[in-house]
């Protein structure tokens, strides 16, 4: 299986997360790949989209979450060991202070575990791929920069390969998002009260 996904030639060695039989032969696609080949088992196309960047700003401001969670972990684990270096310093044995060691060591390990959730979502945000019956939409980058701004999606289409439109997001640095595949309009909210329609 391991020889198969390596001779499938994927960009940035992905690995496929879609297997589909259709008219045309086997569709196989990952996060920024697609191949199809014929019923020989002969390549027809293979179509790569760069993944999006981010900036500094835009892992920041996409990763508050996990920012906040991570300097909760932090502050806990900071309490528990000056808990510990005042238990130890002073050799005391007061119940009230071994609890409040207790407490600050859970406090750390919540705060860590919820920001490596937070962080774990994020990266799936930008690796979301979502298919439909004769196309696939994935999130790319349109510019040379690692900027926000270049982010958007692009509609492949499964017989050919080829992009048949694409939608850039702007600024937006998690931008949310919807497609309706039997209208094929791409609902994008460019701001707190604005929901935009994108017909392609």
């Amino acid at each position: 299986m391991e020889e198969w996904v390596k001779g499938l030639g994927f960009n940035k060695d992905e690995d496929p997360n879609t297997l589909q039989v259709t008219e045309e032969g086997i569709f196989v696609s990952s996060n920024q790949n697609a191949n199809l080949y014929g019923k020989d088992g002969k390549q027809i196309y293979h179509t790569y989209v760069p993944a999006p960047g981010r900036t500094l700003t835009g892992k920041l401001l996409s990763g508050l979450g996990g920012a906040a969670s991570l300097a909760v972990g932090m502050a806990g684990a900071a309490q528990s060991a000056q808990l510990s270096y005042a238990k130890g310093y002073y050799g005391s044995t007061d119940p009230q202070l071994d609890s409040d060691i207790k407490r600050s060591n859970q406090m750390a390990a919540a705060g860590m575990q919820s920001a490596v959730s937070s962080f774990q979502s994020i990266s799936k945000r930008f690796n979301a791929t979502k298919q439909a019956n004769g196309f696939i939409t994935m999130l790319t980058n349109f510019g040379n920069s690692n900027q926000a701004k270049d982010a958007g999606i692009t509609i492949v289409d499964k017989k050919t390969g080829k992009r048949l439109n694409d939608f850039l997001f702007g600024d937006k640095t998690s931008p949310d998002y919807t497609i309706d595949d039997l209208g094929k309009v791409v609902y994008y909210q460019s701001d707190n009260n604005t929901l935009e329609g994108f017909k392609f």
